[in-house]
């Protein structure tokens, strides 16, 4: 987020329950922030809001890493500086794909 900005905004339903984005605003916590980009989603019946955090949850747990891809893009990213991990930056001493996620 520090990098980047908050490019992907946090679902919410009609009661401002989050739906998605609940790592996203853990993040934005830890960096002070004191708004946060959502969009409601106010159409989604009680169903639709469960079936939601259902599918969201179990394609962010089959989500993986193709590493050869990766190795390939992290080596042509390795003269530029910016944050890889997930705990708030990273050295330059530490690998460069620490934290990018898990292969698949």
């Amino acid at each position: 987020m520090r990098e980047f900005g908050f490019t992907s905004p946090v679902l919410i339903d009609r009661d401002d329950t989050i739906i998605a984005g609940h790592g996203r605003v853990e993040a934005a916590k830890q960096l002070h922030m004191d708004q946060i980009p959502t969009i409601r989603l106010e159409s989604l019946s009680s169903v639709q809001v469960q079936a939601y955090v259902l599918a969201d949850n179990r394609l962010a747990k089959d989500a993986g890493w193709d590493q050869q891809i990766l190795k390939i893009e992290v080596q042509n990213q390795q003269h530029r500086y910016f944050s890889y991990g997930i705990r708030g930056g990273r050295d330059r001493s530490d690998p460069p794909n620490r934290g990018l996620g898990r292969s698949g």
